[in-house]
């Protein structure tokens, strides 16, 4: 942030640090997703709603500069959009998901917990 003063550098700062608290909020919301997935109750709304927060937290953790969770989330999002319910079973959803969300996972925790 060398191109910026020192209040919009502090500004970016307290930005980053809200972005950062709201990670936790994101990570229970894909979780309840995913406990959903991992059920015998999940359904194509359940896949989509996953698909959505992946989306939405690819792009806002790129725009706060945490590519590696931004680079997880899209890749994420882009296995989603190959999948259905309908042709899909549960386990090959979380097969696909699996791994993938587990390092979404942790990635975020790191985050957080610094």
């Amino acid at each position: 942030m060398p191109d910026l003063s020192p209040e919009a550098q502090d500004k970016v700062a307290k930005l980053k640090e809200e972005y950062l608290i709201s990670l936790q909020e994101r990570l229970s919301i894909l979780g309840d997703c995913w406990q959903q997935l991992n059920s015998e109750s999940y359904d194509e709304n359940t896949l989509s709603a996953f698909r959505t927060g992946c989306h939405k937290l690819a792009g806002s953790a790129g725009s706060f500069g945490f590519d590696e969770i931004s680079r997880v989330a899209r890749s994420l999002e882009k296995i989603c959009k190959g999948l259905t319910v309908e042709s899909h079973s549960r386990d090959e959803l979380v097969k696909f998901l699996g791994l993938g969300y587990q390092k979404l996972t942790d990635l975020i925790r790191e985050k957080i917990n610094r």
